[in-house]
């Protein structure tokens, strides 16, 4: 089924389904504002009467996590985008989570949505981003994500700089989240400092403990604001002692970094192309030349 629902917030909403999966989207930050199993949440969902101030389920581009002071050169210019996050003092994921999408197209199944993301004096580079929400009855949810760089005269003659990720908070369960565990194969992580920004990167076991780093980490023991490199695998996962879980799939050969954040409730896991503070540092930011294109991808199933 379909649905046409708005809300200032949200801006429309599309309902999908297939088989026991159902899937909200919303046209603000081509978000996934629901995504359920047989009736039972697999994301927090986002709200539909308030600001999304915790990012659920936004589509996070072009920029993803924190950039220090907002401030960043490219290819020899400099650049400001404003601040978002006060008590860090850096611009948080990126321009696209609070803006409406146009929905192009919809089905049952299929949500697609398109943005012009017009060059601003932070951001010059005019980027076409096109978000196609895909439900199939086995996999669950995937999301494609394809960025264009329209013209490169606005940005100086320089290609355009961009990071993107998801940024869905799983749900293993209904039972309290201290008692889910997280499967992350990653071998090193990047400290922070009281900015929640990159310190120095370290060996994953540093955080985790060498056991958790290796296998099942019990959320009980664990504070994370994190992001994670050094992949063995695309697959992260939360599980509820009950039998249930969510994960989210994705090519970590493309998206070599992951968020994780735990807020007691549920566990942010975001996969990246690029670490925080990418823009200042430069680390594996993405240069899409004028005419280019690049697509990333991730699926979110449950169980």
């Amino acid at each position: 089924m379909t649905g046409t629902a708005s809300t200032p917030f949200t801006g429309e909403l599309i309902d999908l389904a297939a088989g026991d999966y159902r899937a909200r989207i919303a046209a603000v930050g081509a978000a996934v504002q629901s995504l359920t199993l047989a009736g039972r949440d697999l994301i927090l969902p986002a709200p539909v009467d308030a600001p999304n101030a915790e990012y659920r389920g936004a589509l996070v581009a072009p920029w993803p996590n924190r950039l220090a002071d907002g401030d960043y050169t490219w290819h020899g210019a400099d650049h400001h985008v404003p601040v978002t996050e006060a008590s860090t003092r850096t611009a948080l994921h990126g321009l696209t989570c609070f803006t409406a999408f146009t929905v192009r197209e919809r089905a049952a199944d299929r949500a697609a949505l398109h943005l012009d993301l017009v060059p601003s004096p932070g951001y010059p580079f005019p980027l076409s981003i096109d978000v196609e929400h895909i439900l199939h009855e086995e996999q669950g949810l995937t999301t494609r994500v394809t960025a264009h760089h329209i013209d490169v005269s606005l940005g100086g003659g320089a290609p355009a700089p961009y990071g993107v990720c998801p940024h869905p908070y799983l749900v293993a369960g209904t039972d309290d989240a201290a008692c889910w565990s997280l499967n992350l194969p990653a071998r090193r992580v990047l400290a922070v400092d009281d900015r929640k920004l990159p310190a120095d990167l370290l060996p994953a076991s540093a955080l985790l403990g060498a056991e958790a780093a290796d296998g099942a980490l019990a959320l009980a023991d664990a504070a994370l604001d994190h992001a994670f490199t050094d992949l063995t695998g695309g697959r992260v996962a939360v599980h509820s002692p009950a039998g249930t879980g969510a994960a989210i799939a994705f090519d970590h050969s493309r998206l070599p970094w992951v968020q994780v954040y735990t807020s007691g409730t549920a566990v942010a896991v975001e996969p990246m192309t690029c670490p925080p503070n990418a823009f200042a540092t430069g680390t594996d930011v993405i240069a899409i030349d004028a005419g280019d294109t690049v697509l990333h991808e991730w699926t979110i199933d449950g169980w």
